[in-house]
């Protein structure tokens, strides 16, 4: 009835409401409340959804409604659930909760509307989910009941649960198998969580081509971005082109090149792109550590980390650009510029330590104009 200023602001910013025990949701330290925020600002983003309210379900069992005590007690667990336009995430929000059950139940919510104006969305991924016989990898509804309540999960197929044919089968994960929401809902977690797993699955020798297929699938339909594929080949040429030396990073010129042309490519055709950010830190990277004749100056390296700053969805990669932004100055000798963006990288943390709902979307661009910094 009289929720804090965050859980208000909160409501205020994406017009449904956090409910849940208050000493659940925000309490003293409000890094893991500022972690969910990020969560639905990516996720809508991404592609635009519509929920009802997200619950924070207590792991007490006396802090439970009588709904969740009958779930609970019935249940063989679960971390998270969709149900009638409405998330629930199970577990008090603290500074190292993990935010992938919040990402599974947004795809939940992302899946339920596309349903809606696509039923072939489904027939088309459950055509990825069958053996070479042509029956389904799913679990039946009889083991998918089953597996959901405790102590009747040994009715299940055995192979079925059985973790090391999972990828093999085209699964991301062993509780993809239980049906086609758990299939679609973990596959769009894997993705915005460990984007890097994707790599050896879309490329190369080693690529399945189920998994290829639902991923295609995934990014057609808007679970994941549509440049996701792209994105994940990108990173991969990132990490090719940096060596681990024994006390510092090095580049290697002729892959950087690569990357920076690639990466070009990749921004021009996905202009507002939900992973801008990270793309133009490491190309801000690779051109610090390329500066010098026949290379890039240090303007051309602010300009990159400048462009980080108004990109869509502002990451933690905003901060690494202030900071960044901070060293170019200090490297020119331009200590007020300097001290300015070494401000708005406190500012930032500040607003973020302080459960700030807007942070992903604004950033501190607000303290910087406040300071003289302008931005096209």
């Amino acid at each position: 009835m009289f929720p804090s200023k965050e859980r208000e602001a909160f409501r205020q910013e994406f017009g449904f409401p956090i409910r849940g025990w208050e000493s659940d949701i925000v309490g003293e330290d409000k890094r893991g409340f500022s972690n969910f925020v990020q969560v639905v600002h990516k996720e809508r983003m991404e592609k635009p959804f519509d929920i009802t309210s997200l619950t924070i379900e207590p792991k007490e069992f006396y802090k439970k409604s009588g709904f969740q005590q009958i779930l609970q007690t019935f249940s063989s667990g679960y971390s998270g659930n969709y149900f009638l336009d409405k998330i629930g995430v199970v577990g008090k929000i603290e500074p190292l909760t993990s935010t992938a059950t919040l990402h599974h139940e947004c795809k939940h919510a992302k899946t339920s509307e596309i349903l809606r104006e696509h039923p072939e969305f489904r027939e088309r991924w459950e055509e990825l989910a069958k053996d070479k016989n042509g029956k389904s990898l799913y679990y039946t509804n009889f083991e998918y009941v089953c597996s959901r309540f405790a102590g009747l999960d040994t009715l299940v197929e055995a192979k079925k649960k059985n973790n090391e044919e999972d990828d093999k089968e085209g699964f991301v994960s062993n509780y993809a198998r239980t049906s086609f929401a758990e299939d679609v809902a973990e596959l769009g977690e894997e993705a915005e969580v460990n984007p890097w797993r994707f790599y050896h699955w879309l490329f190369g020798d080693s690529a399945n081509p189920t998994i290829k297929g639902k991923v295609e699938l995934a990014q057609e339909f808007g679970i994941i971005p549509r440049e996701f594929s792209e994105f994940v080949r990108l990173q991969r040429i990132m990490s090719q082109d940096i060596n681990y030396g024994p006390e510092t990073y090095t580049v290697n010129a002729n892959k950087a090149k690569k990357f920076m042309e690639e990466s070009e490519v990749f921004l021009s055709k996905n202009v507002k792109s939900i992973y801008e950010g990270e793309v133009r830190v490491d190309r801000g990277y690779i051109m610090m550590k390329c500066l010098g004749e026949n290379h890039y100056t240090n303007e051309e390296v602010a300009e990159e980390y400048k462009k980080v700053l108004t990109s869509e969805f502002k990451s933690f990669e905003y901060a690494n650009a202030l900071s960044n932004l901070a060293e170019v100055y200090s490297y020119q000798r331009e200590e007020e510029k300097a001290k300015i963006y070494y401000e708005a990288r406190a500012e930032y943390f500040k607003r973020f330590y302080a459960g700030d709902v807007a942070l992903a979307r604004v950033g501190v661009n607000d303290f910087l104009e406040s300071r003289g910094e302008k931005f096209d």
